[in-house]
């Protein structure tokens, strides 16, 4: 959620009188707003706190509470107790009030006589960050790859980023050589609607997630993200669907060792390696951004500190060579013998192990497998 949609659902749930001083802020600058009954409604932003004309009674309190209540994500059971909501990008709601919850999942906010709303340290989800860095400083595209163990994030993160470029550039090409095109929808969905993915896969849906997933249905419809239908391609089928994709601002590739060879004589070792350079080419040609997901081999394990690094990459070692940028996504409960609660969040350590154009380093970021989404930790 970025601040245009941030900004736009808080002036949803909130009164009218305090939309235009919410517009009005400077992009980045909202931390936090404060509302109790018959006091002004405040809001706390870098350059110190602002007061809003209007004094909501305690049942206008309640109305912005159930308003707020659509765009809650979850509330763990010490949230629970201790009166917090995660909302939808990452922002924290705490409140007086009851929080009534089926599992983690928040079903209504009762009695509600104030809450705060903590906004979340960065506007975008972790995948985001990734955008600025798709083309260099002289606008030349790169080529990226994201690398991972299976499990690892990897088609959650590669979706996120292909939505986001399709939200603010134009049209993007995402060819899974994996999933079929009703799991990558449902995967979006989820996401966007905050809603469990094997739920929803598996139709397992309450009256109300399934009005929620009809609402963002729609919505996510309407973004310019365009999968494949053939379940096996070359490097050459691949370029023949990005050239019908007109106006195509991305192409995310899904994965590396799934693409099939020319030659089949040629060893693995041979062939991936071609396909590597065919790929570097091909955004050459293409003039776009290449996004391209891939494995690492299983020797990070033997390691006591099992963070991937470039020689563990899979396939062969001309991926390195040929990547502009390589990131690694890690999770060290993937090595744990009992995995997280899936609405919970995972640690995960989004590593950029390679840049040639600027310098390295690590975000941490926290994976709410469930829904599958990835944001800054904060």
């Amino acid at each position: 959620m970025n601040w245009h949609e941030t900004i736009a659902f808080l002036t949803h749930c909130l009164p009218k009188a305090a939309a235009r001083p919410l517009n009005a802020l400077p992009e980045g600058s909202l931390r936090e707003i404060r509302v109790r009954a018959g006091q002004p409604i405040r809001l706390l932003t870098c350059q110190g706190e602002k007061l809003c004309l209007c004094e909501p009674t305690p049942q206008q309190v309640a109305q912005m509470a159930e308003a707020l209540c659509e765009h809650a994500l979850y509330a763990r059971a010490e949230e629970q107790r201790g009166g917090f909501v995660t909302l939808r990008g990452g922002h924290r709601m705490g409140l007086c009030g009851r929080v009534i919850c089926q599992g983690q999942m928040v079903r209504a906010l009762r009695e509600i006589s104030s809450f705060c709303i903590r906004i979340a340290g960065q506007w975008r989800g972790a995948a985001d960050g990734l955008l600025p860095h798709l083309t260099d400083e002289h606008g030349r595209c790169r080529s990226v790859l994201i690398v991972g163990l299976p499990g690892m994030g990897k088609t959650t993160f590669g979706l996120a980023v292909a939505d986001q470029v399709a939200q603010q550039n134009g049209p993007v090409l995402f060819v899974s050589l994996e999933m079929d095109e009703e799991q990558l929808a449902a995967k979006r969905l989820a996401r966007a609607a905050g809603i469990s993915y094997d739920a929803l896969m598996m139709g397992n849906l309450g009256d109300e997630e399934r009005a929620r997933a009809a609402e963002w249905s729609s919505k996510v419809s309407q973004i310019p993200v365009y999968t494949n239908r053939k379940p096996r391609a070359t490097v050459d089928d691949i370029a023949n669907m990005a050239r019908k994709v007109k106006g195509l601002k991305l192409l995310v590739v899904d994965y590396f060792g799934l693409i099939r060879t020319e030659e089949r004589a040629k060893n693995r070792y041979e062939a991936m390696t071609e396909v590597s350079g065919q790929l570097k080419a091909l955004a050459r040609k293409l003039k776009v951004p290449l996004l391209c997901l891939a494995q690492i081999n299983r020797e990070n394990a033997q390691r006591q500190d099992k963070r991937p690094q470039l020689s563990d990459l899979r396939d062969t070692g001309a991926l390195e060579q040929d990547a502009d940028g390589v990131i690694f996504l890690h999770c060290n409960s993937y090595y744990n013998q009992e995995r997280p609660d899936p609405w919970e969040p995972d640690y995960m350590q989004i590593i950029l192990a390679k840049n040639r154009h600027a310098s390295t380093g690590t975000c941490d970021a926290a994976f709410y497998r469930a829904v599958g989404r990835i944001i800054p930790a904060r």
